[in-house]
């Protein structure tokens, strides 16, 4: 119990922060392109601007929107490149259409690679799996002692929460990995 309390005393206040996207200092800087670039940057789409001014309203401080824009236009295209789009499939992170069209084709191109990528790595991964799962399961038809049952029994049901884990995250690629390969088709 008291490891408990001690670990939400050290994690309550990390969330707490994490609800407001600006700090006090950062609003009365107010390096509004800078902010928009980082945004753009890390792929977060225009509406982060509304989080910001929430955080700022505060402390009184009004958010620069035309320098906000600027700064995450130009932040965006270092985002929305194949190589970026490769990094967030090969991740299973789902793309939430940031990008301007003429950068688009080759960010979700990139993106489609990265989720082929992932799938095959997680289906080997499965594969292998499902052989262990067998494995402990025949072994475990065979074993006569208690103690020995015992401990295969364990494998087979950690075996069998994994298969199961993979499994849905193969469906969850699939289902991103079509909606990709739709995106991809839609921009030729």
């Amino acid at each position: 119990m008291k490891r408990i309390l001690l670990l939400s005393m050290c994690i309550v206040p990390f969330v707490l922060m994490g609800c407001a996207s600006l700090d006090k200092e950062q609003c009365m800087q107010g390096d509004w392109y800078h902010i928009g670039h980082q945004d753009g940057s890390s792929g977060k789409q225009t509406s982060r601007i509304n989080n910001h001014n929430s955080a700022c309203e505060e402390y009184g401080i009004a958010v620069n929107q035309i320098e906000y824009m600027q700064g995450w236009k130009h932040g965006i295209r270092n985002y929305c490149t194949a190589a970026s789009g490769f990094s967030l499939g090969r991740r299973g992170t789902e793309y939430n259409r940031v990008c301007p069209a003429e950068l688009e084709i080759d960010f979700v191109a990139g993106y489609r690679e990265g989720l082929e990528t992932l799938l095959d790595e997680t289906q080997w991964e499965y594969d292998t799996n499902e052989r262990e799962l067998n494995r402990y399961s025949r072994q475990l038809s065979r074993a006569t002692s208690e103690s020995d049952r015992a401990e295969l029994k364990k494998e087979v049901k950690e075996h069998d929460n994994e298969h199961d884990r993979l499994e849905k995250r193969i469906h969850q690629l699939m289902k991103r990995l079509s909606m990709a390969r739709q995106r991809e088709l839609y921009l030729r």
